[in-house]
């Protein structure tokens, strides 16, 4: 009886609120990228995976990050992904489903050169240059006078080995995707100092219907009693070369 009031609830959440939701994404693999024209990417995989529980016809629609994070910001019943949840986040009043992905959020260094760092503030008073991606809530961490940011996460990689950049800031699991991307040896850059393990999530904006935010969270459940997300780290495990497990309280993760 409990399966079935679950699965009317879902439907119901489905045709009154989820048909206005935009879904939009940027370039950060292996979470949401483009390959051959496609939009792919672990989380592209469970957010298509919602949309179909929630029988709609959305699609994922791709830009620049600046610009969803301004669309986001802006309008309402838009979803964006894959985000982290700072407080800056929370305090906006933006709703989280997931988590999606945990990881390891990285400054990388070229291998040949080696950078001593203890800390963000070591940052700022060696007046070390750190590429980011452009509003990417990591840039965030350092001064402004610190930050060279872009548009295109491989744009950093190419700074960082060509001296432009001193350090780079992505996720253990972005820099391996990004480095094979361009055909980058990942041994070429090296860990200089791990900020912190965190999770990310896909986001809704502040303005969201309430019943909108709970289809995507009964969706994501409804997709966690199922093999869904076995079926998809076992996918990415082949392509990207890592040992990817998934947990309801972490998303995939390195195992």
């Amino acid at each position: 009886m409990g399966v079935l009031i679950n699965g009317l609830m879902l439907m119901l959440f489905s045709v009154l609120s989820y048909g206005e939701v935009r879904i939009i994404t940027a370039d950060e693999p292996p979470t949401n990228y483009k390959e051959n024209g496609e939009i792919v990417g672990t989380t592209v995989d469970i957010v298509k995976g919602i949309v179909q529980q929630l029988k709609s016809n959305s699609s994922v629609e791709f830009m620049p990050w600046s610009r969803a994070i301004k669309l986001v910001s802006e309008k309402p019943n838009v979803a964006v992904f894959t985000a982290g949840k700072t407080q800056k986040r929370i305090d906006h009043g933006y709703y989280f489903i997931g988590p999606v992905m945990t990881r390891k959020h990285v400054l990388w260094r070229r291998a040949d050169r080696y950078l001593p760092v203890s800390s963000i503030e070591d940052i700022k008073n060696k007046n070390y240059k750190v590429g980011a991606l452009r509003e990417d809530w990591r840039g965030k961490l350092f001064e402004k006078n610190n930050i060279e940011d872009v548009r295109k996460p491989e744009q950093n990689l190419e700074k960082l080995l060509r001296g432009r950049i001193d350090l780079w800031v992505t996720s253990d699991i972005e820099a391996p995707s990004v480095a094979k991307s361009v055909n980058v040896d990942i041994n070429d850059i090296a860990v200089a100092y791990i900020i912190k393990e965190a999770p990310s999530y896909i986001m809704l904006s502040k303005d969201t219907p309430s019943d909108t935010v709970k289809a995507w969270e009964a969706a994501l459940i409804e997709l966690q009693k199922t093999d869904f997300f076995e079926k998809i780290a076992d996918k990415w495990k082949v392509k990207l070369g890592l040992d990817l497990g998934y947990a309801a309280d972490k998303g995939f993760y390195i195992k």
